[in-house]
């Protein structure tokens, strides 16, 4: 649904935004209802990291 908005509407923030969050939720729930702790704080640190570059590109 995000990319069609990306397509069609334009890149705002809160699609892109959105677009870098949902995925790494979606990961951290993978990996908790796995039981993968390691990977949980893997994922946590790339998170904090493509929120923060997906940030600064935008500004």
């Amino acid at each position: 649904m995000l990319w069609l908005l990306y397509f069609t509407v334009g890149a705002n923030f809160e699609i892109l935004m959105l677009m870098a969050i949902i995925p790494v939720i979606y990961f951290i729930i993978a990996e908790v209802w796995l039981h993968n702790l390691l990977a949980v704080a893997v994922t946590v640190v790339f998170g904090i990291t493509h929120v923060t570059i997906t940030y600064l590109n935008y500004h």
